[in-house]
């Protein structure tokens, strides 16, 4: 019996910008309409971790274990800039995440994943393994006001991890739509999500990353 596949969505943004509650609000919307979809993001990554070395990137002076992730702190404007560092382990569970994911496409079942893309290795993977499949990379943004005040009540991050991770995770990106979530709810953020799927049925912008030869 042929299975169609299944689709990928990639929700790549900075930090905070609320990735995840835009996930959820979208997996919830998606159920109501008889779609499921199936979160696998670079946080399942974070959280796989053992709990001991979690917390060394969260604060600040500490540089984390760079076998995972470490923290190199930079100045901007007088303002700490941190800079995150994904070491060889972090690398090789991204990789194999996203070499496990068409086993799960193909057998039926829709990912979506949220992303921070601090290195070009991590969107080579992305590229390596959506061969074939409906995969969209769909850019999540806010204001750097609006990621400030929610980075401050998460209070889970680095410092101003906000504003480094929204420069790095564009960069040589390409996106077949964007989703501003500044000022609308999360529910109201998956109804977009919603609507750009049906207003694109075949995405292209990971199709050209890839005839672009990025990275």
């Amino acid at each position: 019996m042929h299975v169609k596949p299944g689709k990928l969505i990639i929700i790549n943004g900075g930090s905070s910008v609320g990735k995840s509650s835009l996930i959820q609000a979208f997996q919830n919307l998606a159920y109501q309409q008889n779609e499921d979809y199936w979160c696998f993001g670079t946080d399942s990554i974070l959280f796989m971790r053992p709990s001991d070395i979690k917390s060394p990137i969260m604060e600040k002076p500490s540089r984390g274990d760079p076998n995972y992730y470490s923290v190199e702190w930079q100045q901007q404007g007088g303002e700490p800039y941190p800079i995150l560092h994904l070491g060889k382990k972090a690398l090789d569970w991204h990789k194999a995440r996203y070499e496990a994911i068409p086993i799960y496409l193909n057998m039926g079942y829709n990912i979506i994943a949220d992303e921070v893309l601090w290195t070009k290795s991590i969107l080579k993977y992305i590229l390596d393994n959506s061969i074939g499949y409906d995969a969209y990379m769909i850019k999540a943004v806010a204001n750097l006001t609006q990621t400030a005040l929610r980075a401050q009540q998460r209070a889970d991050r680095p410092i101003n991890l906000h504003l480094s991770s929204a420069e790095y995770a564009h960069r040589d990106v390409l996106y077949d739509a964007e989703i501003d979530l500044t000022t609308i709810t999360p529910e109201q953020g998956a109804k977009v999500l919603m609507q750009i799927l049906q207003d694109i049925p075949q995405p292209q912008a990971i199709i050209q990353m890839r005839k672009n030869n990025v990275p």
